[in-house]
């Protein structure tokens, strides 16, 4: 089973979440939809970036207005 890109992160993010819950193994998780633990950190990562860009920006266009 592959899923979409779109839902990886978010499928991840809901397992990594609830994994006591489960009994099933992060690896087994990766396989299963067609990425890796270093796909996983590298996206985490750059979302992180992405995150901090925005609020910047949000901060910037809030200080034009006034």
């Amino acid at each position: 089973m592959i899923l979409k890109k779109k839902l990886q992160p978010l499928t991840i993010d809901w397992f990594l979440t609830n994994k006591e819950k489960l009994k099933y193994s992060v690896n087994k998780l990766y396989k299963e939809i067609g990425t890796s633990k270093e796909a996983v950190s590298q996206y985490t990562k750059r979302q992180k970036v992405f995150e901090y860009n925005v609020r910047n920006l949000i901060v910037e266009a809030e200080e034009l207005r006034k």
